[in-house]
């Protein structure tokens, strides 16, 4: 759940970077759920989605956002939100603050080194 957790939040922060980078407008589309995944897409290539799966078959993925996260490069900007990625050995949060932040925590308690929420 941890690298999980820490996959997704490397995603983000990949996207991030660019858009920072370049200058460019990037969103992330997220379907919830068991077979969750994200798909990227930014305004330097309009017509290339990167997909991400979940990792593992039994991650279920929710989240607060209204089914995206955008990044913006020109005031290094994005959507605040939280995805949750939950299993029946415990839950983990991506944050991504208004300003650009990530932050991985732990819903409930310290867990596998993650500190929590």
């Amino acid at each position: 759940m941890s690298q999980a957790g820490q996959q997704i939040a490397d995603f983000f922060s990949r996207w991030q970077l660019h858009a920072a980078r370049s200058n460019h407008s990037c969103r992330i589309a997220i379907k919830t759920g068991a077979r969750g995944e994200l798909c990227a897409v930014c305004t330097s290539r309009p017509n290339e989605k990167i997909r991400f799966p979940l990792p593992l078959s039994d991650i279920c993925l929710e989240s607060s956002a209204p089914g995206y996260l955008s990044f913006k490069g020109l005031h290094n900007t994005a959507t605040p939100a939280h995805v949750t990625l939950g299993n029946p050995a415990g839950s983990v949060k991506i944050i991504v603050s208004g300003t650009g932040r990530l932050r991985l925590c732990s819903v409930k308690g310290r867990f596998a080194g993650i500190p929590s929420c």
